[in-house]
């Protein structure tokens, strides 16, 4: 079940330092908490439409909850993909997702300011590497949610054989996804 959340994680919304095999995630910081990722709000529900092929076959959603014990943000995730309680937060300039609420893994989703051409890896629990791409910092798509200016980044993975396009809107979060199955923002809404 991990392989089908991590590509959820990389939609999530967003989610290794980049281009080198260190890890961050037990840097210093005094709060994760603090996060100067605009679309990390309290309270915010994102809806999502999630299909294949060109139709839509069901709707998720993820609901931004409160920070928990200085250690991220609680996100309620019910989406086809899977349910659960997943845990964002903002470590140096990337935003990562533990897809299990644990501690023990977490997905590098999205980078702070990325730049075009830019990339960023890192391994999986199961070996397979997850790379991200910047192909476009200024593409402008239209979803049902709206019209949005987007980053554009490619998701690959050693274990899968096909390349996942991800959109995101900094304001927003993850906007559109596309690649074996698909997914667009369907609607936003604020606590």
């Amino acid at each position: 079940m991990k392989k089908p959340l991590i590509l959820f994680a990389a939609f999530l919304v967003l989610f290794s330092c980049s281009t080198d095999d260190s890890d961050n995630s037990n840097a210093p910081q005094s709060s994760f908490c603090d996060t100067t990722f605009p679309f990390i709000k309290e309270g915010r529900t994102l809806t999502y439409n999630f299909g294949t092929f060109g139709t839509q076959t069901a709707f998720g959603t993820i609901k931004i909850g409160s920070c928990i014990n200085e250690e991220g943000f609680e996100v309620e995730r019910d989406i086809p993909l899977g349910t659960g309680i997943d845990i964002w937060r903002q470590n140096g300039e990337f935003l990562e997702i533990d897809s299990n609420g644990d501690g023990d893994y977490w997905v590098k989703a999205y980078k702070k300011n990325p730049t075009l051409g830019e990339t960023w890896e890192f391994p999986q629990p199961d070996g397979d590497i997850v790379t991200y791409k910047v192909i476009s910092v200024d593409s402008t798509i239209t979803v049902p949610a709206g019209t949005y200016t987007c980053k554009v980044l490619s998701y690959t993975n050693t274990g899968i054989i096909n390349t996942t396009y991800i959109f995101w809107d900094d304001e927003i979060g993850q906007v559109k996804a596309t690649g074996f199955g698909a997914y667009e923002l369907e609607s936003v809404v604020e606590e």
